[in-house]
């Protein structure tokens, strides 16, 4: 034994020798460390619930406006349309294949505003009409003379003016004489007593420029061509003739076929 004071004694218990002799052996020391307690769960304090479900909330809104938004900022009915339903083509259905156009997708956008009428042409111009089938012109006009001259119309618009008139679309005129046609056109005296048709007032007549004013009884019919080609006929309804045979006044209807 070591002389040293420092040195502590060992001492080394049988296990053997203590089991024949009665006395409890106790358990060998564990070999390595001692193990620590488990620890006891903590529990949060209620100020700490109330921040955690704050977290969660504020997680949950994120989601929330992700999935509606998108990644990309704007949702299916934001995002622009394409260019060929812009254009007025039908959507591509299922296999690429586009869909018909309905009749409300090619209508006018109504936020585009109301349509704007076109501004009005120059002053004694008319806006242009659709064209229609052609139909007959038909009037009613009186001419009248005096010593200064006459009155001729415009069988076309039924406009008249006063003679002499250097109007390159007057076609008959009441002067003096009788009953003048001026500018290309002809008359023609009718013998039938029904109104003449298109096929009656053809060369077989007797073609004249003045019809006097002793023949411009009422009742009486002629066929008429313009300077312009308009073919048509015409019936006296009035006349006044002076005893020497002078034209005063003359009235009938008439008619331009199509």
């Amino acid at each position: 034994m070591p002389d040293s004071e420092d040195s502590e004694a060992t001492v080394k218990i049988n296990p053997a020798a203590l089991a024949g002799s009665g006395t409890p052996v106790p358990p060998p020391p564990p070999s390595g460390p001692a193990a620590a307690p488990p620890a006891k769960p903590r529990r949060l304090t209620w100020r700490q619930g109330v921040a955690a479900l704050g977290v969660l909330a504020a997680v949950a809104v994120a989601f929330a406006l992700v999935a509606r938004h998108g990644f990309g900022g704007t949702t299916g009915t934001d995002r622009p349309r394409p260019a060929a339903a812009a254009s007025g083509a039908g959507a591509p259905g299922p296999g690429g294949s586009a869909a018909p156009t309905t009749a409300a997708s090619t209508r006018a956008n109504p936020a585009a505003g109301p349509r704007v009428p076109p501004a009005p042409g120059p002053p004694g111009q008319t806006a242009p009409t659709t064209a229609g089938p052609p139909a007959d012109t038909t009037g009613r006009v009186q001419l009248s003379t005096d010593s200064s001259g006459g009155e001729a119309v415009d069988l076309e618009t039924g406009a008249t003016q006063r003679t002499p008139a250097n109007d390159p679309h007057l076609d008959l005129s009441a002067e003096r004489g009788g009953l003048v046609a001026v500018n290309g056109t002809a008359i023609a005296p009718w013998p039938g007593s029904q109104a003449p048709t298109r096929a009656d007032c053809g060369d077989g007549l007797t073609w004249t420029g003045v019809i006097g004013g002793t023949q411009l009884a009422p009742g009486g019919r002629y066929c008429v061509r313009t300077g312009t080609g308009r073919a048509g006929h015409l019936v006296v309804d009035d006349t006044t003739v002076a005893n020497d045979g002078v034209l005063d006044v003359v009235a009938f209807r008439y008619t331009l076929w199509a």
